[in-house]
């Protein structure tokens, strides 16, 4: 072992399994291993994580085989941060639906921007909804939701539309009409 951070002095002592003795026997330990047992943990955590949903880039050149290291190391990073952040357990995302939401996102990303200036009062809400929903961070992006003609419909925003009119982006029927604009609502926090 090396290190420039501590060396062998003081020695310590700690308790080890003999097997002449069959007992516990007292054993000089240098202070670089006791401080490499402290504090190995974090390695192998990340090790670990990384075995369990590793991103496979089958490839014979060595800088993809880095690359796809360090993006797992970088996911593994940010759910340990999405973790520490969500106090409440409910909140927290187990670490593959985690990795399925970022990819999710990041396909759903377009390049175009789609500005709305028009404020309605919000009609009810539907609190429960029987399609599923992109997530927020797609919801709410900015970026290529437009509108589409689409066959007759219940709108997915509020409880008593009908609408022929599809979001791009999010494939979900909006009411788009002069009493309630649900595709303007629906986008805006």
């Amino acid at each position: 072992m090396a290190s420039s951070f501590v060396d062998s002095h003081p020695m310590g002592k700690i308790q080890r399994y003999s097997k002449d003795t069959e007992s516990r026997v007292e054993v000089n330990c240098p202070q670089i291993v006791k401080q490499y047992n402290a504090h190995m943990g974090g390695v192998d955590l990340a090790d670990m994580l990384i075995a369990l949903y590793r991103s496979n880039f089958k490839t014979k050149r060595w800088y993809m085989t880095m690359f796809s290291q360090s993006l797992d190391i970088c996911v593994n990073n940010a759910w340990l941060l999405h973790r520490r952040d969500h106090a409440d357990p409910k909140d927290r995302l187990p670490l593959k639906k985690f990795r399925i939401q970022i990819v999710s996102e990041l396909l759903h990303k377009n390049r175009t921007r789609v500005t709305v200036s028009q404020e309605n009062d919000p009609p009810k809400k539907i609190i429960t909804p029987a399609a599923p929903r992109p997530t927020d961070a797609v919801r709410y992006d900015n970026n290529g939701h437009l509108p589409m003609f689409v066959s007759y419909g219940r709108c997915k925003y509020c409880k008593n539309g009908y609408t022929n009119i599809t979001c791009s982006k999010c494939i979900l029927r909006l009411c788009l009409v002069s009493k309630r604009n649900c595709f303007y609502n629906y986008h805006v926090k």
